[in-house]
């Protein structure tokens, strides 16, 4: 079985960090970001959530360097459990708009990944038409 996989876009807001109670039975549901436990949670549109970037990095940094978060209860018991996900920012922002330099040191890795040219454009365009089983537009002719 893959590991499981969490995509979270703009509507990221700081309920989503805790777990959340069902009305119609006592049962807790883990938080959104331990739904991805093992896998890879990615923060999509990395500074257009309804919480702040800073807010957002203040939450990540403790489980992103010591491999460890902090579930807190709505009793108030809290524990330690493990956090072993690869966690992504995507953004299209400038980093240095979003953060201060010792956050951006703090992550390990950034990769900028620029817009294709057009002929890579097209090459991806062909490989999905034929993965979705649709015929290539013929270039207009001039």
């Amino acid at each position: 079985m893959p590991p499981p996989f969490r995509d979270h876009r703009r509507r990221t807001v700081a309920r989503d960090a805790r777990p959340q109670i069902r009305c119609d039975r006592p049962l807790l549901r883990s938080p959104s970001p331990r739904q991805g436990a093992g896998g890879c949670f990615i923060i999509d549109d990395f500074g257009r959530q309804l919480v702040s970037p800073r807010n957002l990095l203040n939450r990540w940094i403790v489980p992103l360097e010591n491999r460890v978060d902090y579930l807190n209860l709505h009793t108030g018991k809290s524990f330690v459990i493990p956090f072993e996900e690869l966690v992504i920012f995507s953004t299209n922002l400038e980093p240095e708009d979003l953060m201060d330099p010792a956050f951006l040191r703090r992550l390990p890795y950034k990769i900028e990944i620029g817009a294709p040219t057009l002929d890579i454009y097209k090459r991806i365009f062909q490989k999905e038409c034929v993965k979705q089983a649709s015929s290539f537009p013929a270039p207009p002719s001039t």
